[in-house]
């Protein structure tokens, strides 16, 4: 018994390619949508964190304490979007890497490929216009985003450190 390997069914790459296609774009949607959410929390969190006077609040200790509450809520929040966004990330790449291994059974297909090469600086050709990422655009999304979410919980955490301080402070 030998096992060569079949290949595949034209209409099921096909297929396959368009769900993939559906997909990346839900994990790009997702990963925004997502992001929107978070901001608007973190946001929220952070100006309790800092709000002197809370209504119905009248203890310096309580208010200090509330204060550190919403920080802290605010450092958990932050990891929390860094971690859903990480594993968008994931799925988005498996994504795109799918497609690319199907487009290797759709001659003449080679959209994702072709972007990866664009995305590596790599010069391309599409309909006769010949393009090239400059230097500056290949920072990728995943980097930025990176930097962005460390960036938050890092704030986040001064923030607790010094809502912290003021609390000991108080007491």
């Amino acid at each position: 018994m030998s096992s060569t390997p079949t290949k595949p069914d034209p209409g099921d790459v096909r297929a396959g390619y368009q769900l993939v296609g559906q997909l990346i774009a839900y994990e790009g949607q997702l990963v925004w949508s997502q992001t929107g959410v978070f901001v608007l929390v973190l946001a929220a969190l952070l100006a309790g964190a800092f709000l002197e006077k809370l209504p119905g609040v009248t203890s310096k200790e309580l208010t200090a304490f509330l204060q550190l509450v919403s920080a802290l809520f605010a450092l958990v929040s932050s990891l929390v979007w860094w971690s859903m966004a990480l594993r968008s990330r994931k799925y988005y790449n498996y994504w795109v890497a799918q497609g690319r291994e199907l487009e290797q059974h759709m001659p003449g297909i080679a959209i994702l490929t072709e972007g990866r090469r664009l995305g590596k600086r790599k010069e391309i050709v599409v309909g006769g216009d010949h393009m090239k990422l400059s230097s500056l655009a290949t920072f990728t999304h995943s980097t930025l985003m990176h930097y962005t979410y460390a960036l938050v919980t890092t704030i986040c955490t001064f923030v607790v450190l010094s809502r912290l301080s003021t609390f000991i402070r108080i007491l």
